[in-house]
């Protein structure tokens, strides 16, 4: 396989590419680079910059009156991720579709994250996203041996210790370990990339997988029809598996329920929500937005109680 440009193939497996950034380099950015385009020539991130040129992305880095969030992964990252793919640069800057998106995902407009703001973000567990110009948004979560910020999306990518809070303009850069994709591109593109985690073909071949889902897997298979539709692959859902140590709690209350076939059946059933699925960051979000309702309508009953009540 050819090597990216300005890069060097990788591996089939993965390696972080902490690559050290040139102490001239380092100094050059301290007082920060006119536009975010021209922190990637000067931060020698060339091959991200050739991902950029091949896309519409290069005229929105060179403005630097956008205030934006970039993450640019490092020249090791791109050949690593290039590896994994099976593609080289050529070859993926000639599909304009793909590499549009890819390197659109790589950037959050009209917000500016420092990685101390990234870091409280993902302790946080509030599950706060970061949109990207690719219509798709990241997570922020932090690695809890290194303490480092790690953006997950259709793939995953961790901030480059040293490489980071790099000032562009309006912008700012920050250098990560792997290209991020969003998962549909993959799915659509084909690529084979650094998975975020295992992935299971239908929710039924989840449950049975996981071993702490087991009690689960066994309830939902005594029902054939829900049997069917979760070993469907073409399921869009999101289910909400009781683990063992839940069917465990319930057991130790004696409850008659759990000698029900039929509420068991109901219950399992109960679990999958479908036509939707939905993450945790998303589903912490729409509870946010649900609560914020709520509380708008107590109000305005309350305000119109309190107006009948003055005759107003």
């Amino acid at each position: 396989m050819a090597a990216p440009v300005g890069g060097v193939a990788g591996g089939a497996g993965y390696a972080p590419a902490y690559a050290a950034a040139d102490p001239a380099t380092v100094a050059a950015s301290s007082s920060g680079y006119r536009n975010v385009y021209e922190a990637l020539q000067g931060e020698g991130l060339t091959d991200f910059q050739a991902l950029a040129d091949s896309s519409r992305l290069s005229p929105l880095l060179k403005n630097a009156s956008i205030p934006s969030t970039v993450f640019v992964p490092s020249n090791q990252a791109v050949a690593q991720a290039l590896s994994d793919m099976q593609m080289d640069a050529q070859a993926i800057a000639g599909n304009k579709t793909v590499v549009t998106y890819i390197s659109f995902y790589h950037v959050v407009p009209g917000r500016v994250f420092s990685e101390a703001e990234l870091q409280e973000m993902g302790a946080s567990g509030k599950g706060e996203v970061l949109p990207t110009m690719r219509g798709y948004d990241l997570e922020a979560s932090v690695d809890p041996s290194t303490g480092n910020v790690v953006l997950v999306g259709g793939t995953e990518a961790r901030l480059v210790p040293g490489r980071t809070n790099i000032k562009a303009g309006n912008s700012t850069v920050h250098v990560i370990d792997y290209l991020l994709l969003p998962q549909d591109t993959r799915d659509e593109a084909g690529l084979k990339t650094r998975a975020v985690a295992k992935r299971f073909r239908t929710v039924a071949e989840a449950l049975v997988s996981t071993p702490q889902l087991s009690s689960t897997a066994r309830a939902a298979a005594n029902d054939p029809q829900l049997a069917s539709v979760l070993s469907s692959p073409n399921l869009v859902s999101t289910v909400f598996a009781p683990n063992n140590a839940a069917w465990a709690n319930l057991a130790k209350t004696n409850s008659p329920l759990l000698n029900n076939a039929a509420w068991i059946k109901d219950s399992v059933a109960y679990s999958v929500a479908t036509n939707r699925a939905l993450s945790q960051a998303r589903l912490l979000w729409w509870g946010k937005c649900r609560r914020r309702r709520s509380r708008r309508l107590w109000g305005q009953a309350t305000c119109g109680r309190w107006r009948k009540r003055r005759g107003s």
